[in-house]
């Protein structure tokens, strides 16, 4: 659970160094993308729960960011 957190957080602090705001609803689908894929052993579901939760991330900072710049234009 607390790899999971840090993954969400590290989408989130990745978005803070793009120089453009991407949409946010493709990251968001490859943030749920791994959730549907074969999970064979123990290291490889951590690691697609560590992307999947690194995409939402990303994409809900995106999300936010971008409701935000809308009400300041």
């Amino acid at each position: 659970m607390r790899v999971a957190v840090l993954a969400f957080a590290a989408g989130v602090i990745c978005l803070q160094f793009q120089p453009v705001l991407p949409t946010w609803a493709a990251w968001c689908w490859l943030g749920v993308l791994p959730w549907f894929l074969p999970r064979r052993g123990s290291g490889w579901r951590v690691v697609l729960v560590c992307l999947g939760c690194f995409f939402l991330g990303f994409g809900y900072a995106s999300w936010r960011a971008e409701l935000r710049l809308a009400d300041a234009l």
